[in-house]
């Protein structure tokens, strides 16, 4: 059967029974208006709780360009410049040690072009509750030459500022700590201020404790094995996983799903949010029209800056503030243990798709998202049932 003979719901719904993803929530734009808005599956496997339109999701790394706009809205208030030396809205110095005399902006931190390295510190997550590491000490310790994780200037590269492309969650945790010693108010505090409240967003955090934790998507990870074998490949064994998924198709016995904790993240500006559909359609809306009837999002040059190439294409690599490009169109993806996340739009279209998945990424969850991004992409506007539940998320 094609897959344009049955629904749209249903064919998510089939994708998602072959690539055994527990729960999905997703939302569709198309030429500004919501015409798709809904929960699939189950935020919590365990109780039988079902994905609702309300259920927060990780955003994993989508929370970036939140984090640039939140900075942004700073830089509308005549509190920092994303061009100046980012010392200036530091606690402690921050100096290259391979380097003299060099220039790191927030545009290097946004567009990942800072000459730093990544760090990833799973042992200082918090399980179920916040990380003891607070954000200073986790970025001074690694970027301080006081700091008891510097280890010789470890996470500083050799590059000048704006020279090269490293995808980096260490140097957007530095921006979000900028942001903080800056505005003297906490990143959730801001955002909650100046974004998350103004738009209706209700169910948007950055960290657990902001959060009633029974209401979020439990995180997943997938275990198959072939049947009378034992052979089973996770989501850290991305091509057996998608061997065993496609080709052998294991019955349902044969198949895991077992649940991570809620991280607490110290490094929570690369990837801490948790936001529901309806929330994070609510925010490309605004995205998409720099505001609504009732806040403008940006001045008009923050919001030209934050859809800007960051540096010529052989650096940028497509990289906006924050934002990315990919095949056309601006916005940005995640991956964390248990969440899996899309949201990309055209803002001369106004079209945009955002899925959200609490599972961890691998071969067969990128299969179900290219095929769902697909069928979206080639299924005409009137085809999707349009409903009066969206009105409010349809005005500009």
């Amino acid at each position: 059967m094609s897959q344009h003979e049955i629904s749209v719901e249903d064919f998510i719904t089939a994708v998602m029974e072959e690539a055994s993803i527990p729960g999905l929530a997703i939302s569709v734009i198309k030429n500004n208006k919501v015409v798709l808005l809904d929960g699939f599956g189950l935020a919590n496997v365990e109780k039988n709780e079902p994905v609702k339109v309300t259920t927060p999701f990780n955003l994993a790394s989508i929370s970036k360009p939140i984090l640039g706009i939140s900075l942004l809205r700073l830089q509308d208030k005549g509190f920092i410049n994303i061009d100046n030396d980012i010392n200036e809205y530091l606690p402690f110095v921050l100096d290259n040690p391979n380097l003299e005399d060099e220039k790191i902006t927030l545009r290097h931190l946004a567009s990942h072009s800072s000459g730093l390295y990544d760090a990833y510190d799973y042992e200082a997550f918090g399980h179920n509750e916040e990380s003891n590491v607070n954000l200073r000490d986790y970025v001074e310790q690694r970027l301080s030459i006081k700091g008891n994780a510097y280890g010789k200037g470890y996470f500083y590269d050799s590059a000048q500022p704006g020279t090269s492309f490293r995808y980096n969650n260490l140097g957007a945790s530095l921006a979000g700590l900028a942001l903080e010693t800056t505005s003297e108010m906490s990143l959730h505090a801001f955002s909650n201020r100046e974004i998350f409240e103004p738009l209706g967003m209700k169910n948007t955090a950055w960290q657990l404790n902001q959060l009633m934790m029974k209401d979020i998507a439990v995180p997943y990870e997938l275990e198959a094995c072939i049947p009378y074998i034992k052979i089973c490949a996770d989501e850290s064994s991305l091509t057996m996983a998608y061997v065993l998924g496609k080709l052998f198709d294991p019955p349902s016995e044969y198949k895991t799903l077992a649940a991570f904790p809620h991280y607490g993240f110290p490094d929570y500006p690369a990837g801490g949010i948790r936001s529901s559909i309806e929330d994070l359609t609510l925010l490309i809306k605004a995205v998409l029209n720099n505001g609504n009837e009732k806040i403008k999002l940006l001045s008009d040059t923050s919001y030209q800056q934050m859809f800007q190439l960051a540096f010529p294409e052989d650096v940028a690599q497509g990289q906006r503030f924050f934002w990315q490009e990919s095949h056309g169109m601006i916005g940005h993806g995640g991956s964390n243990p248990g969440a899996f996340t899309y949201a990309f739009f055209d803002v001369e279209t106004k079209g945009a798709i955002i899925i959200l998945m609490n599972r961890s990424p691998d071969a067969l969850t990128s299969w179900a998202l290219d095929s769902i991004i697909e069928r979206i992409s080639t299924t005409d506007t009137h085809s999707f049932k349009t409903l009066e539940l969206f009105s409010s998320l349809n005005s500009n």
